[in-house]
């Protein structure tokens, strides 16, 4: 009988206890816990914050004086990276056709590469996006096309017109067309392409102003050879009435 009493005792004093312990257990619950109040987005990996870049406002990064086309030089290469790197880097801009790597005779990497899209549009969001691979910043550009007849000519003043580059280009031989237009980008820069009758003549004009670059209205202008034009699609043939 006295080994009951004790232990009604015993459970007397346990539900007494766990009562006043509830007060303080609710409290320590209820209080806000500063680690809730973090923002998630300190913890955005790698690839997120590639997409995200993908998605950036154009302006925010240099303007670049070459000619747009869908072929990008890719520079400051970590030398481990590999095509399937660069792929991934790229690709949330747009389809990748190729990239083509620049190798050493011994096979290593020489810390650049050539990667061209499928649309314009991909590469103009790829060169203006900041881009890092392995800790390395990368270096994007438009890849320079080959010689041909037609100039590019960056960084003309915004009231620089065709009778300014005309004076700049005809004394290196006859022209065929001259035309102006501003950046597509937007901005400040304007530009123009120069089309020469003779391709030696354009070939000789970028050479000098590659050693000495011509300005017009306090700009030094940025002479390069433009970009081939695509061929044109061909018209859908109609059937028409033949004349009696």
């Amino acid at each position: 009988m006295l080994a009951n009493v004790v232990r009604r005792q015993a459970r007397v004093v346990l539900t007494a206890a766990a009562r006043q312990s509830i007060p303080s257990l609710l409290a320590r619950v209820s209080r806000p816990s500063s680690l809730a109040l973090r923002p998630f987005s300190t913890t955005l990996c790698r690839s997120d914050d590639y997409a995200a870049r993908a998605q950036a406002p154009a302006g925010n990064t240099p303007y670049s004086d070459n000619p747009p086309n869908r072929q990008l030089f890719l520079g400051n290469l970590a030398f481990e990276a590999n095509e399937s790197d660069i792929r991934d880097l790229i690709s949330p801009f747009g389809e990748v056709e190729s990239v083509r790597i620049i190798h050493n005779p011994d096979g290593s990497s020489r810390g650049f590469a050539y990667a061209t899209f499928a649309e314009q549009a991909s590469a103009d969001q790829c060169i203006q996006s900041p881009l890092q691979i392995f800790g390395r910043q990368v270096r994007v550009d438009y890849s320079l096309p080959p010689p041909g007849r037609i100039l590019f000519v960056g960084n003309l003043a915004p009231g620089g017109h065709e009778g300014h580059v005309r004076d700049v280009f005809e004394p290196f031989g006859a022209i065929q067309r001259v035309s102006v237009g501003q950046s597509p980008r937007g901005g400040i820069h304007s530009f123009a392409h120069v089309e020469f009758l003779k391709e030696e003549d354009a070939v000789r004009a970028h050479e000098q102003m590659a050693k000495t670059p011509p300005r017009i209205l306090d700009h030094e202008l940025r002479v390069t050879y433009a970009s081939p034009r695509p061929p044109p699609s061909p018209k859908p043939f109609r059937r028409g009435r033949l004349a009696m």
